[in-house]
């Protein structure tokens, strides 16, 4: 991977690459998604600076060594709030984790969607026929 200074020159950097998803959450096939792409960073791009954004941070830190935040914000607050306030907490985590999102994706060079569900289908656009 190459960056470009602002003097304009090209130099070798490492890549940041960032994994996105429903990870670490129990779901076998997104893991194991996971677990491939990771083998294939370790081989072909071993220098490579990986973390994620994910809904079991926790899991994907112990089980693979690497940096991890919630998906959501409102993971954060473990539930302490309840009824209305946690209905409030939780549409307010919705604008929330868009900055968050983006402002992490932002620090990468590359982000992978491993496995399925990382992005929703309603928000795809549809194909025509």
């Amino acid at each position: 991977m190459t960056a470009r200074r602002s003097s304009g020159t090209r130099h070798r950097s490492v890549p940041r690459v960032g994994l996105f998803g429903i990870l670490g959450a129990g779901n076998i096939g997104n893991d194991a998604s996971m677990e491939s792409v990771l083998r294939y960073l370790q081989a072909g791009h071993p220098d490579a600076i990986v973390d994620a954004m994910c809904s079991g941070p926790e899991w994907v830190k112990s089980q693979h060594g690497i940096e991890a935040v919630p998906m959501a914000w409102s993971q954060t607050l473990d539930e302490r709030a309840s009824g209305v306030t946690w209905t409030a907490l939780k549409v307010l985590s919705k604008g929330v984790d868009a900055v968050r999102t983006a402002s992490w994706v932002r620090k990468h060079d590359v982000v992978i969607v491993p496995g399925n569900d990382g992005l929703d289908e309603a928000e795809l656009p549809q194909r025509a026929g």
